[in-house]
């Protein structure tokens, strides 16, 4: 006992509820609690010999000498052996000096092994998300089965994952190097830990009697040997990815940090799977896709939203001359100088929109050369974009020739995209439909089409771009220009279509022929004017005749008076574009009848 504590001090040290010691500054026990003979029977009050350091962890012994030797109260973690082996407890220790030296050291024991456990598997468990996390294909989740051995203290860990549309499973991963992978295990629906983990979406837990009474049919070589079987199900959202299993030398506690940290576990690698396999169907889309596009004669690429970089197709790099992946600032050096602002703009609009765009952009061939295409741009997928360039140089030529001689004729030229619906229109169109803007939607031009023309134009648009359409059509409607201005149309139009038929474009040609129409109608009122008066028919029929021919050529209303003896002005005829109204006319002109006054009339209507 040591001379400087007393019996009751002591006691205290036995009532307390956790391992306590009383040491030297050498390390060696003075005396040890009920709690600390209890953890390591080999410790008694008779024995001055023994020291702590011989049941400290030989890494953490170090720590076991600075308590030894401190002036002050410290605290330290350090692995203690005890009946069953090492386990983690906090020390503190506060020494007892007497005078200018240390008479003893009182320590506590206080067990933390299971905080450390969790920590150290915490720790186990963000190694093994890290590794994974930068995994790109199924060869990273299964570099990482090694590291899942290690933490679990497995002897074998397979990775084994559905295919054939989920009906069997397949080895592709294993720590046994003796493993050939990857190879089919069995179909799905047979008895084996690793597919009734994945029917019932349980972790299935066997230890070596339970494994080999519940599957004796399993196949030769199967080893039976591990003292404990986990078949741990891969779950994304509740779909069955595939099985880990783990044969264990050691059977696992069944305690809540253990469950964890296998939940934690094996949801970090479902969601990798999940993921890299995602990756490898997003790879091979995008193979078949570049297959495609290199297979095609006009010039192709792909972006992405996210992403500063085009992929080009092989006939945009035999075009250019350059390679197949571009930085979009070096992308532009192939645009014409004087086309770059025009195509930052819509491509800036169009993706913010998330819609499609087209424009007509000069492209420089590998000798040089500028020629123009025309360039379409639609979104595919949740952030892709592919981009198609065709060559339209000539054409464009030939239209600028074609637009010469047109506007020296007083035409105008528009062309109708049907992917945007977008018209583009030539400086005289734009002066001859009133509208400010050369590019606008097809439906701000059909809403200026007159109420009575609108359907039948809309229809014939409509059906020049099916299918089987008319290649030729030729239109007359009214216009209502925007400063309230009514004129006639004539449209010409040509449907331009792709090998298939599919339409392209529509081309138009559009003429003022309001002087025209109303020459007509003036002849065609004037013809039939001169019929009615030439046939025999008495004054009232003809003048009513011809207030009929009025309506609605001339006017809206028409009312015919003839003088009578009595100087009232006597209704002919009444006439009004909307039949209903010719009532309301008839009522009005009988209440208030027009009588002459000094030698003259008052008008029925100002």
């Amino acid at each position: 006992m040591p001379a400087s504590l007393s019996s009751s001090a002591l006691a205290l040290l036995d009532d307390l509820p956790v391992p306590a010691l009383v040491s030297d500054s050498t390390g060696v026990i003075l005396y040890a609690n009920e709690g600390l003979r209890a953890l390591n029977g080999q410790w008694s009050n008779g024995r001055s010999d023994v020291r702590f350091a011989d049941v400290v962890h030989p890494d953490d012994r170090s720590a076991w000498t600075a308590a030894c030797h401190a002036e002050h109260a410290t605290t330290y973690d350090l692995r203690v052996r005890t009946d069953g082996g090492y386990r983690w407890y906090r020390l503190q220790s506060r020494p007892r000096p007497i005078g200018d030296s240390l008479a003893h050291i009182v320590s506590t024991l206080h067990d933390i092994d299971v905080l450390k456990r969790v920590e150290r598997r915490a720790d186990d468990i963000e190694a093994i998300t890290r590794a994974l996390s930068t995994a790109t294909g199924l060869q990273g989740v299964i570099d990482a089965l090694p590291s899942i051995a290690a933490v679990l203290d497995a002897s074998r860990v397979d990775l084994m994952l559905l295919r054939d549309e989920g009906r069997e499973l397949y080895l592709v991963g294993s720590t046994d190097s003796s493993v050939s992978a990857p190879r089919r295990v069995l179909p799905l629906p047979c008895s084996v830990p690793a597919a009734d983990a994945l029917r019932t979406k349980e972790v299935l837990v066997l230890d070596a009697r339970t494994l080999e009474e519940r599957y004796p049919h399993l196949p030769d070589g199967f080893d039976r040997r591990p003292r404990q079987l986990v078949a741990l199900p891969l779950l994304a959202e509740d779909r069955a990815l595939g099985v880990l299993t783990l044969e264990l030398h050691e059977a696992l506690e069944a305690s809540a940090s253990d469950r964890v940290f296998l939940e934690t576990l094996v949801g970090t690698v479902a969601r990798t799977v999940d993921r890299v396999r995602h990756l490898q169907r997003e790879r091979a889309v995008h193979a078949r896709l570049e297959a495609i596009l290199d297979a095609s004669p006009t010039l192709m690429w792909t972006s992405r939203t996210s992403e500063d970089v085009l992929h080009f197709n092989q006939t945009w790099r035999t075009y250019t001359g350059f390679p197949a992946t571009l930085p979009r600032h070096e992308w532009e050096q192939t645009v014409h100088p004087d086309d770059v602002a025009l195509i930052r703009r819509i491509r800036a609009d169009g993706r913010s929109a998330g819609r499609s765009y087209a424009l007509d952009v000069r492209f420089r061939r590998s000798d040089g050369t500028y020629r123009w295409h025309h360039v379409t741009v639609q979104p595919f997928g949740d952030e892709e974009w592919l981009g198609v360039a065709t060559d339209v140089h000539d054409r464009r030529e030939s239209e600028a020739k074609l637009h010469l001689t047109l506007e020296a004729g007083g035409l105008g030229v528009w062309t109708y995209d049907v992917t945007t619906r977008l018209i583009t229109r030539t400086p005289e169109v734009m002066r001859l439909l009133g509208f400010a803007d050369a590019v606008g939607p097809v439906g701000a031009f059909t809403a200026r089409v007159h109420e009575e023309d609108r359907g039948r134009v809309v229809a014939a648009l409509d059906d020049a771009v099916r299918p089987g359409g008319l290649d030729h059509l030729k239109l007359e409607h009214r216009f209502l220009r925007p400063d309230g201005a009514l004129i006639w149309l004539e449209q010409l139009l040509r449907v331009e279509r792709d090998e298939q038929g599919h339409v392209l474009r529509v081309l138009g040609v559009t003429a003022d022929v309001t002087t025209r129409k109303h020459h007509e109608q003036r002849l065609s009122l004037l013809a039939e004017a001169g019929e009615t008066l030439a046939q025999n028919l008495d004054v009232h029929e003809t003048l009513e005749r011809l207030s009929a021919l009025a309506v609605p050529r001339l006017a809206d209303w028409c009312v015919v008076y003839l003088p009578q003896l009595d100087g009232v002005l006597a209704p002919i005829a009444v006439q009004h574009r909307d039949p209903g109204k010719v009532e309301v006319a008839r009522r009005y002109i009988d209440a208030f009848p027009a009588r002459g006054r000094r030698g003259g009339y008052r008008p029925v209507f100002s």
